[in-house]
């Protein structure tokens, strides 16, 4: 079916009426906006970051199974090096199939600041997720754009 350009598309993720009598799943997810979901090329999706309105920016990353209509939260690799990108919303996000990979860019966090009406701050980093190890890695680019 070919769309026109005015129509607007919805689909439910999970129909919560067959879904079964366990929801541990589901409750350990926080509500959330600003955050990126990408498909890899099993057809699963891949979540990042967001803004909770309990509990402010997010960093975590959670994989949807769209065989199985389940949440998993993603475990990453702790290692005495490991790092992770902070907490952020609004950012841009893109997986590199060939690669494995997602690359996120920039956002939005919570400025520390008791200046009242000043709460975000601008984010200019560059982090690499490998889907194969579960590790993030902290690109360091020379220019940013």
């Amino acid at each position: 079916t070919r769309l026109r350009a005015n129509q607007l598309v919805f689909t439910e993720l999970f129909n919560s009426a067959h879904l079964a009598d366990n929801l541990d799943h589901l409750r350990k997810m926080l509500p959330r906006f600003g955050h990126s979901l990408l498909t890899d090329r099993r057809g699963s999706l891949w979540l990042f970051g967001g803004y909770s309105l309990s509990h402010g920016p997010l960093n975590d990353i959670r994989l949807f199974d769209t065989k199985n209509n389940t949440w998993m939260q993603v475990t990453i690799d702790s290692t005495n090096d490991a790092n992770m990108p902070q907490g952020r919303y609004f950012h841009a996000a893109e997986i590199v199939q060939s690669k494995r990979e997602i690359f996120v860019y920039g956002g939005l966090t919570q400025k520390e600041t008791n200046l009242p009406g000043v709460s975000n701050s601008t984010l200019n980093d560059f982090w690499k997720f490998s889907l194969k190890n579960q590790r993030w890695i902290d690109i360091q680019t020379a220019t940013a754009p």
